[in-house]
């Protein structure tokens, strides 16, 4: 579970992050790089969305400053995968809670602006 989200940083079980993350209902947790800061494009999640989850949570950031790029939301609602997009606290709290539902659950978060 993800707890302690301040602006640039996320506890999860016990380890603090720093860098914009990508996590997984099993609990894997990898860095998360893209090629434009504060734009989320399909590219920057495909990798993600071969485990087939039943939903994505989006973290733009502790201002709400990242979108998600058409192009994601598209293949996304295509696929009828439930779709969140929140400012990262928010999408957080979202993420634990579909995962304590055991729904099949990844998480891209942006932890600064």
């Amino acid at each position: 579970m993800m707890s302690d989200y301040h602006f640039g940083s996320v506890v999860i079980d016990g380890k603090v992050f720093r860098n914009d993350i990508v996590v997984y209902y099993d609990g894997k947790v990898e860095n998360w790089e893209r090629k434009e800061h504060h734009l989320f494009r399909l590219e920057d999640i495909k990798q993600g969305l071969e485990i087939n989850p039943e939903v994505v949570v989006f973290g733009t950031g502790d201002y709400g400053m990242a979108k998600v790029d058409s192009k994601a939301k598209e293949f996304i609602e295509k696929a009828g995968i439930e779709m969140v997009v929140q400012k990262t606290g928010l999408a957080i709290e979202s993420f634990n809670r579909f995962a304590k539902e055991g729904k099949k659950v990844i998480g891209f978060f942006h932890l600064t602006c």
